[in-house]
């Protein structure tokens, strides 16, 4: 599951993906990581799927460790 999701990531936010943000495979494993570890806490109930959501999540993770200063969602 953790290498087409992260194939899924660098389809939209890779180089040349959909929004090109210019994200690494090891930036999007690494905020995954995470994300899959802080999941339970933060949003109790919910179970990594690698869907839309958990997409987002973990951009906006990569994002606010690349960009502190811009609040992202």
């Amino acid at each position: 599951m953790t290498l087409n999701f992260t194939q899924y990531m660098l389809d939209f936010y890779g180089p040349r993906g959909i929004y090109d943000y210019g994200f690494t495979a090891e930036q999007v494993n690494l905020a995954t990581q995470l994300y899959k570890t802080r999941l339970e806490h933060i949003y109790p109930g919910e179970t990594f799927c690698g869907d839309s959501v958990d997409r987002e999540r973990v951009r906006d993770i990569i994002l606010s460790v690349c960009y502190p200063e811009v609040e992202f969602a």
